[in-house]
């Protein structure tokens, strides 16, 4: 009977020791919920222009030879960038906005720069040939 008393004092305290508060519990690991951070070299250029960044300066010839044209024809630059026309032909022509915004005069030879400020898509043409003829356009970025 000393025997199963004894016993069940031994098992009493084992049960006891389980159940000592006195450990703490593990504390669980964090999981991160921030996202890392992209990297920009993989990131898609919302930008439709294919450079990254616009030139400030753009050149046009205005009726190379005897075409009646501009060449380039259209050209792209940054806002506050500046585009410049170089008469380039025999024939007189004038680099006009459909708008009235900027206006060189009729000329033969010579050059004509005209600084934009705000982006946006310029047309413009020649008075003397008219604008379903000879026509551009300035796209600012």
């Amino acid at each position: 009977m000393k025997t199963a008393l004894r016993l069940a004092g031994l098992a009493a305290a084992f049960v006891m020791a389980a159940c000592d508060d006195s450990t703490p519990a593990p504390t669980p690991t964090p999981t991160p919920t921030s996202v890392p951070a992209a990297d920009m070299a993989t990131m898609p250029n919302p930008n439709p222009n294919p450079n990254p960044t616009s030139p400030m300066t753009a050149a046009v010839t205005v009726g190379p030879g005897t075409a009646l044209a501009f060449a380039p024809q259209n050209v792209d630059i940054a806002a506050g960038g500046t585009v410049t026309w170089t008469w380039g032909g025999t024939l007189a022509h004038s680099v006009t906005s459909d708008t009235g915004l900027f206006d060189s005069g009729v000329k033969m030879t010579g050059t004509f720069s005209f600084r934009f400020v705000t982006a946006g898509t310029y047309n413009y043409f020649c008075t003397v040939h008219g604008r379903n003829i000879m026509f551009g356009s300035v796209i600012v970025h």
